[in-house]
């Protein structure tokens, strides 16, 4: 070789330089066997102590945590997963996050790999590590205070020392353990069941009347739906109003209602339509009103429509039928032709009585007699006064014109006005009987006006009594 490569300065220093060369590779040999427990090869490539990277994830077996698993540079060479780091791999109670030996079972004073003799450049490779060494603490990401790797729910926080949180299956906010109703939506108020504000066993969201205790959707019964319930309805059958205590409204206070009172505002009668009631003619004083009595002239019965009974119904009131029970003719006071009574039948009298037929007359649609048919009238009187147990009857006939009712009513009028005549003349009235028939028994053509002047007549019979 030559001296001036390393420009020694004489043999001496040369040689020294050759000895020393081998010196040097034989301790360095030795270090490594000490630090790996091996017999180092001359053969073998050395590895520079703290330099070596077993499980080849870029940090040297010195500075990585978890030098047989390969990990990451965030987590100090182990794997990244939390969970992993807190279990304990090789069951040697250090956790793998801080286990520099993760497959075999250590100490805590050599971060979890086995115990080794003190050797001084080991001890110094330790100091490093421990140096380097960080804690890491159980993580328990959801904070429900179950650290991830015993969690099965790491991301939801668990309550009462489960893991996981409790369902909520009807979606109301109160947890299924302590929702009285889980399967209804209910409101924490109520323990997760549905609100009952009255207690009536209809939940407020199908209580129609939530505040007020019911039987009927939640409402109290309210038999004619008008708002206010039967327990408080004082008609309770009848629509009314609130404020009338769910009676309908009756301004004027008669008793019926606004709705069927024709005098809302004036107290009345029923019978008058709400209106006051109105005093009406009773001409005969049977105790049935004109308007509604058949013969308005003449005492009679209800049953007989204000006309008087009549029990064998021939149109002769019983009172001046002489054959009651058995139906005759009017002209004969109601008997039958064979038992009619005698008749004075002589010229006398047939020739007065045809003359009053004929002559009677009165004012247009009126029941005053005229002049001419007074004179007449005086002298069917003076028959009756030579015939003592005669009787007379005084039949009044209308024509068609005009309401029936009211030919009905002036027919009788009619019939009167000539018995109170003939009685004025000093004839008892228990002798005359006047009857008023209307247009009913017509003896000419009504369409004709000669027909119907015929049908205006009053019709004299004197018989015996």
């Amino acid at each position: 070789m030559n001296n001036s490569l390393f420009n020694f300065k004489d043999d001496e220093e040369r040689e020294m330089f050759f000895i020393a060369i081998p010196v040097i590779a034989l301790f360095t040999l030795l270090g490594a066997w000490l630090m790996k427990g091996e017999t180092p090869s001359l053969s073998t490539p050395v590895a520079a102590v703290g330099v070596t990277d077993t499980d080849g994830d870029g940090m040297t077996d010195g500075t990585d945590h978890c030098p047989t698993v390969s990990g990451e540079l965030a987590s100090f060479g182990c794997p990244a997963k939390v969970a992993w780091e807190n279990k304990d791999n090789d069951l040697d109670g250090i956790r793998n996050g801080i286990d520099s030996c993760t497959e075999t079972k250590g100490v805590a004073a050599n971060n979890g790999c086995a115990a080794v003799a003190a050797v001084a450049a080991p001890v110094v490779v330790e100091e490093i590590v421990a140096e380097e060494t960080i804690t890491i603490e159980p993580v328990d990401t959801d904070g429900d205070g179950i650290i991830d790797d015993n969690d099965e729910c790491p991301t939801e926080a668990g309550i009462n020392g489960n893991a996981c949180p409790i369902g909520d299956t009807d979606n109301d906010g109160v947890l299924d353990d302590a929702d009285e109703c889980p399967d209804t939506m209910g409101s924490a108020l109520s323990n997760g069941c549905p609100a009952d504000t009255d207690g009536d066993g209809f939940n407020d969201m199908n209580d129609n009347c939530p505040s007020i205790a019911g039987t009927e959707e939640g409402c109290p019964l309210d038999t004619d739906a008008d708002g206010v319930p039967d327990a408080s309805d004082i008609c309770p059958a009848e629509a009314g109003l609130k404020v009338n205590n769910g009676c309908p409204a009756d301004a004027d206070g008669d008793g019926i209602t606004d709705a069927n009172d024709q005098c809302p505002d004036t107290a009345g009668v029923e019978a008058a339509g709400g209106c006051p009631a109105v005093v009406e003619a009773d001409t005969d004083a049977d105790g049935i009103v004109d308007t509604v009595d058949n013969c308005p002239s003449i005492k009679g019965v209800a049953e007989n429509s204000g006309c008087p009974e009549d029990t064998d119904g021939d149109g002769v009131a019983d009172s001046d039928d002489k054959c009651p029970s058995t139906a005759g003719a009017i002209e004969l006071l109601g008997c039958p032709t064979e038992t009619a009574p005698v008749i004075a039948s002589n010229n006398e009298v047939k020739q007065a009585l045809d003359a009053a037929i004929s002559g009677v007359k009165f004012n247009s649609s009126s029941a005053v007699l005229t002049a001419s048919s007074r004179d007449l009238l005086r002298t069917v009187a003076d028959l009756m006064k030579k015939y003592p147990d005669s009787f007379l009857e005084i039949r009044g006939h209308t024509d068609s014109s005009g309401n029936s009712q009211t030919n009905m009513d002036l027919s009788m009028q009619r019939a009167r006005s000539c018995a109170s005549f003939i009685a004025a003349q000093g004839i008892s009235l228990d002798r005359l009987k006047a009857y008023g028939y209307g247009d009913s028994l017509p003896i000419a053509d009504n369409s004709t006006r000669a027909g119907r002047e015929q049908n205006r007549r009053v019709e004299f019979e004197l018989g015996n009594l």
